[in-house]
């Protein structure tokens, strides 16, 4: 496996823990700790559906590449969503 697929699986992971823990502690946050996460969430997801239409291209691994992406995309999004109804409440 190339170091940059490993490299990417780890932060992969990383993305997905972090997203894991908005979405169980979001409504514990304070709104500036929300607003940092999201900063932080929408970049990620827009860069995994450029990745993920990348990954279509030839080459090895490209499956593994579709799954990561994919992925930590739907932990973004899920992280986001979740940080945005708990910031709606009062």
């Amino acid at each position: 496996m190339p170091p940059a697929l490993i490299y990417s699986l780890l932060l992969g992971t990383v993305a997905l823990l972090l997203a894991l823990v908005a979405v169980l502690r979001a409504e514990k946050l304070t709104s500036p700790v929300r607003l940092m996460a999201a900063m932080v969430f929408a970049p990620l997801a827009c860069f995994c559906v450029f990745g993920f239409g990348a990954a279509f291209e030839p080459g090895d691994y490209h499956v593994v590449w579709r799954w990561v992406y994919a992925v930590t995309f739907l932990a973004c999004v899920a992280a986001l969503v979740r940080l945005g109804i708990a910031g709606g409440k009062p």
